[in-house]
């Protein structure tokens, strides 16, 4: 590109660019950092994929130790394919426990702190209502018993609209439960995000949509080409072209340091806390930005994600799930399960008999 002798080590030197320059430089240096965060996560996409086959009870596709399916189409053609999905009945069973409702209490901290306590727990529990947080709460268990790693997005939603009268509110504190496949956090994270320069949130969205919210560039969006491993359990083979077409991927891109774009009346602090949004992989093009977000830049400043591992994994933030260790007990259950029901076939004997509390 003609600015990358502009860039540094220390960022870009925006004063020697003009806005329109700043934004298309910066969205350059984000699509980059995307794809080298993204590239280093593919085994954890991998992982997900892997377990999304141990949810749907597609078994006999799962890969063995020498990644390869444990069955071809032609092999499953010849054999039962016995599924005894043990694993969803026993994940499905802890969501379920661990759904159950909470209380949302906000403890006074000084003996005259009753009063803003007591509203500080009605907040959180309107807040809560709001945003269907029992719901959420399930997808956030689903994703941490199943892949491992449960995230919340806790951020200002401007644009969320609701209430009608006196009750009338235009935006809020948003409080979601975010897939981990959505999130691409710095490749040289080892156990915190925080630890990283940046973070990407990535979505497909409507073609519709972006030109709704951003009319200004209608005419420069260009729909994408879905990927298979940007979104987990989908296969571009089996899906309709109805259902893929006029999508694009956006992203918002977290980072700290000194900001890429600067508006009219905004200055360069020093290091802090920024977040761009852009769309498109194949022509991608800046939507808006905002510098200095939730922290003043004197301030120490954390992504607006909360990361969880089921089970740790050394040197990575992806934890390791429930459905990660019972993988292989799950394929020998199916694999002794289909040897009973080929030897009634064949043989018509069923003398296998399991302790009542053999598969427990």
């Amino acid at each position: 590109m003609a600015y990358i002798s502009l860039f540094t080590d220390k960022g870009v030197d925006l004063d020697k660019l003009k806005p329109e320059e700043q934004k298309e430089v910066a969205v350059s240096i984000c699509k980059d950092w995307f794809e080298k965060d993204r590239n280093a996560k593919k085994f954890y996409t991998d992982e997900m994929t892997e377990i999304y086959k141990l949810y749907k009870g597609d078994h006999w596709d799962l890969n063995n130790s020498n990644g390869m399916p444990l069955r071809t189409e032609e092999q499953k053609y010849a054999r039962p394919n016995s599924v005894e999905n043990y694993t969803f009945a026993f994940i499905e069973g802890l969501i379920s426990e661990f759904s159950q409702e909470y209380e949302l209490i906000d403890y006074p901290v000084e003996k005259d702190d009753e009063q803003a306590a007591s509203i500080m727990t009605n907040l959180k529990k309107f807040l809560s209502y709001k945003n269907r947080n029992t719901t959420e709460l399930v997808k956030f268990l689903r994703n941490l018993f199943w892949y491992g790693t449960g995230i919340w997005h806790i951020y200002w939603d401007p644009t969320w609209i609701g209430g009608k009268g006196p009750n009338r509110w235009v935006g809020d504190i948003r409080w979601q439960s975010l897939h981990p496949g959505a999130l691409f956090p710095d490749a040289r994270c080892k156990e915190d995000i925080n630890d990283g320069r940046r973070v990407h949130k990535a979505l497909y969205k409507t073609i519709e949509d972006i030109k709704e919210n951003y009319p200004d560039i209608a005419d420069k969006i260009m729909p994408d080409m879905l990927r298979d491993d940007m979104l987990i359990g989908y296969d571009l083979d089996d899906e309709s072209y109805e259902s893929s077409e006029d999508q694009i991927l956006v992203i918002e891109t977290w980072y700290k340091g000194e900001p890429l774009v600067l508006d009219e009346g905004e200055e360069n602090l020093g290091p802090g806390m920024h977040v761009i949004w852009w769309a498109g992989e194949n022509n991608p093009i800046y939507l808006k930005h905002a510098n200095y977000i939730y922290f003043n830049h004197d301030e120490t400043p954390l992504y607006p994600f909360i990361v969880k591992q089921c089970y740790p994994r050394e040197n990575s933030i992806w934890g390791y799930g429930e459905a990660y260790f019972i993988k292989n007990p799950q394929i020998i259950l199916n694999k002794t399960a289909e040897i009973i029901l080929e030897g009634h076939m064949h043989q018509a004997i069923g003398q296998t008999i399991y302790n009542e509390s053999a598969l427990t």
